[in-house]
């Protein structure tokens, strides 16, 4: 939610402007002219310095037009922002499309690719799970209700598993009859079951935000919990590493931890603590990326823990989803800007905007982004209930990156305290849609004000005009005034 500034009254003695006054505005104008003319060391004329005259018209009317040329410049700079993100996006080949989920009330959290080249997505609006084909034709297939469905992955035998945040239980769906649906129960209530991945050893893994665990299932249903050193960390996405190890993200703790098949959990602590890591995706690199939701990078861990994080261009991005794109190169959704972006392995980054509305921000649900067939990569829209395709072309063009980061030296840390703090943050609120610039006064009110002055320069200006005329007029000779009007006709 953006912070608002409050108008606040004049002090004892003052009087606060109102748009009823008519002629506030212009006596504001003289005013800041005045001003103007003394920070610029610009002498007036005696018989101005008391009341203003032509000497203020020209002041005010070049602070007319150094506004007018400001605003002016914003356009054109957002206007530029926005055609330089679709020549960038042209220019490469790439294109965005978007595909509604038919009905109401949809919110596609998770999505993974199946062996067939189906996606699948859980709908935490409608207690379902969705499939959608590669043409962009859309099934779901109903849940118990009140379930939560989170994320979902594919499993080793062919299916679909995925958790129910809201039920306590893991679920799966065949592939082959969709309509079949098993739910196995965890063991202890308020588990919270969020995130979940295939291991390499052929099992599901899973995170359980409530009991502060890891889970591992095997197809046959059975469970094995192991306990994540750091209280409350709130575990949140989970990948299978390059190493054989799996992967997870500590949203509340500022750490990436990882966890051996055995069950043993090291966790890594990020240069800070509020950065509320989420997402996580083995890269093409043989290293694993994550999001900061709140720290507003993009993260890599290397298998012996060193990390290196990366400021995206766009402030309160909140990165959310990620994952290797076919093009090797990481992707990732910015759900607090309405943006997709793409990182290089050497950490060079683009910004491309997705389809309007499509994500809701502030919350940890939906943003899921995964590879699919034939060059493409495919999220969730929360917001838009709807879910969005990008394709690449066959030869990506080279891309000039928006930002190229300087890599922020954190120390390799492998640690397992206990009881540390909670980790609060508050985000910082998203910039308006669309880039551009602002200029943004100290005082609301007080901006206010001088937005009117300056668009009542010119009405002062001619208001002045007619002032110094009728006084010339009254104050030349009557000779003199035959004169000139005997001249002129």
């Amino acid at each position: 939610m953006r912070r608002l500034t409050p108008h606040h009254p004049p002090a004892s003695g003052g009087r606060a402007f109102g748009l009823r006054d008519a002629h506030a505005p212009f006596a504001l104008a003289e005013r800041l002219a005045v001003r103007f003319c003394s920070w610029c060391k610009i002498t007036l004329p005696p018989r101005l310095r008391g009341g203003l005259g032509w000497g203020a018209v020209l002041v005010g009317e070049a602070l007319q037009s150094a506004m007018m040329r400001l605003v002016s410049a914003c356009a054109a700079l957002s206007l530029a922002v926005a055609i330089a993100q679709g020549a960038l996006a042209a220019g490469s080949g790439l294109s965005i499309s978007e595909f509604p989920i038919p009905g109401a009330d949809h919110r596609p959290s998770g999505i993974t690719a199946a062996p067939d080249g189906t996606l699948w997505f859980t709908d935490g609006g409608t207690d379902e799970i969705g499939r959608i084909g590669p043409s962009g034709d859309v099934a779901s297939f109903a849940l118990t209700n009140l379930s939560g469905p989170a994320s979902i992955a594919a499993g080793p035998d062919g299916n679909l598993w995925f958790t129910e945040n809201d039920r306590n239980r893991i679920g799966r769906v065949l592939r082959n009859r969709p309509n079949t649906i098993t739910e196995f129960a965890l063991p202890e209530a308020g588990s919270e079951p969020f995130g979940i991945a295939l291991g390499p050893d052929g099992n599901l893994w899973f995170t359980e935000i409530g009991a502060n665990q890891i889970g591992r299932m095997t197809p046959a249903g059975t469970i094995t919990q192991y306990t994540i050193p750091t209280s409350l960390s709130v575990p949140a996405n989970i990948t299978s590493g390059g190493d054989g190890q799996m992967w997870f993200t500590e949203f509340n703790r500022g750490r990436i931890g990882r966890i051996t098949p055995a069950g043993a959990v090291t966790e890594f602590a990020l240069s800070n603590a509020s950065a509320q890591p989420l997402g996580i995706a083995a890269g093409p690199d043989g290293n694993l990326w994550f999001t900061e939701f709140n720290g507003n990078q993009i993260g890599r861990i290397t298998p012996d823990g060193g990390i290196i994080e990366y400021a995206l261009p766009t402030l309160g991005a909140h990165p959310a989803g990620i994952t290797a794109g076919p093009d090797g190169n990481v992707w990732f959704t910015e759900t607090g800007v309405g943006q997709i972006g793409r990182i290089t392995t050497t950490g060079d980054i683009v910004e491309f905007s997705a389809p309007p509305g499509a994500f809701e921000s502030g919350t940890i649900f939906g943003g899921a982004i995964t590879a699919g067939p034939a060059r493409t990569l495919w999220f969730t829209e929360t917001r838009a209930g709807a879910i969005g395709r990008i394709t690449l072309p066959e030869a990506t063009a080279t891309l000039t990156p928006t930002y190229t980061p300087t890599p922020a030296p954190t120390a390799d840390q492998t640690a397992t305290p206990v009881g540390l703090p909670t980790a609060t943050a508050t985000a910082a609120p998203p910039p308006a849609s669309g880039g551009g610039c602002s200029v943004a006064p100290r005082d609301s009110g007080q901006g206010i004000a001088y937005l009117i002055a300056l668009v009542a320069l010119p009405f002062a200006a001619a208001r002045r005009r007619g002032r110094v005329a009728q006084h010339e007029h009254a104050s030349r000779p009557t000779s003199s005034h035959a004169r000139v009007h005997g001249q002129s006709t």
